[in-house]
């Protein structure tokens, strides 16, 4: 389970590194990334986010259950476009940590989405749609 995580995760990593996101978390079976919060292209985020999530979407089917050949994992995710808090937070092990109305959409959304899907809150689709031209 570690390894497939491990390769799943790994495969995510690059996909931030790729398009430019931030990887905040992983706690469980949670991967949490943002876009925009340093200003970068804030105005493209959706759109970036978006297109991380479908190839999201290709990395997971390359990861397969050790003994269930041809079955691969699934995620769901969720991506919803909003303020939100960002600092560091702990004096042992620091971490830097998003909160807000934001990150809760966002996570509720990839709770209760449908597997291999990516959900996109309105606020998100549009942002998207006008990043993307349409």
């Amino acid at each position: 389970l570690i390894q497939m995580l491990n390769q799943l995760h790994s495969s995510f990593d690059d996909l931030c590194d790729k398009h430019g996101c931030y990887k905040v978390d992983s706690v469980e079976d949670t991967y949490m990334v943002v876009a925009g919060h340093d200003g970068v292209h804030a105005n493209q985020h959706a759109d970036t986010l978006t297109r991380m999530a479908l190839d999201m979407l290709d990395a997971v089917k390359t990861v397969q259950y050790p003994r269930q050949p041809g079955k691969h994992m699934q995620v769901r995710i969720g991506i919803h476009s909003g303020s939100s808090y960002a600092g560091v937070i702990g004096h042992k092990m620091l971490r830097y940590a998003f909160f807000g109305e934001s990150v809760t959409v966002a996570r509720g959304m990839g709770q209760t989405g449908f597997a291999m899907n990516v959900q996109l809150s309105e606020a998100t689709k549009k942002k998207a749609q006008r990043a993307m031209g349409g």
